[in-house]
């Protein structure tokens, strides 16, 4: 299942990954289990949260193996590219799994993007859309720093929750579901806004990928 949609101009994808394609299960516990070691791992600048980015070889942790998740993403990353841009040839392209990120009560990541990078995604592998953040997108455009100012009336009665009205606000919660996988831009500011009270982990898979030189 896929949807697209368009955040403040940039086109976003919602991909379904199977649960049942993949070690699903195997890979949630092992995080579970490295965040009960440490919830606080390896915070990054004013960023709280549980990550292994730049840890990866701490051995106090859990190695967490993504071998079956990775072929999943492969098939995926082909059938994005393929009908992203209408090629009937497959892209040249980097991707990479570079960071899990756990996130419990009063934890959160800052924005940030991914410059180096073309595409970012999210995968949502152990997610409450009832209790957890979804990931939170700010909107660069000045219609969007300004928009109360340049259309007040849009502004006071459009509704805030649906996507379409994005471009209206300086930032959008995007709605999401667990087993989601978020395609975006990789240079679009994003952010997991303060955790609220919940005794679930909010886990999510993060990858970066990269169109090299050469096209198709």
């Amino acid at each position: 299942m896929r949807m697209n949609n368009m955040l403040f101009g940039f086109p976003i994808h919602n991909v379904f990954i199977n649960p049942n394609s993949y070690d699903k299960e195997t890979i949630v516990s092992d995080i579970k289990k490295n965040y009960e070691i440490d919830g606080d791992r390896n915070e990054w600048g004013s960023s709280k949260l549980h990550h292994p980015y730049g840890d990866w070889d701490n051995e106090k942790f859990i190695d967490i193996n993504y071998n079956k998740l990775k072929e999943v993403y492969q098939k995926t990353f082909d059938d994005f590219f393929k009908n992203h841009f209408k090629s009937t040839e497959l892209f040249n392209y980097h991707w990479n799994i570079v960071n899990y990120t756990a996130i419990k009560t009063g934890q959160y990541m800052k924005a940030h993007t991914h410059p180096e990078y073309d595409f970012s995604c999210t995968h949502y592998i152990n997610f409450n859309p009832e209790k957890h953040s979804s990931l939170r997108f700010v909107n660069s455009s000045p219609t969007g720093l300004f928009g109360k100012e340049i259309m007040n009336e849009q502004y006071l009665i459009a509704d805030r929750s649906h996507i379409s009205n994005s471009y209206l606000y300086g930032d959008f919660d995007y709605p999401s579901l667990e087993d989601d996988m978020i395609i975006f831009p990789a240079t679009l500011q994003h952010e997991v806004p303060v955790q609220k009270e919940t005794d679930e982990l909010r886990i999510c898979v993060v990858t970066n990928i990269k169109l090299l030189k050469g096209g198709v």
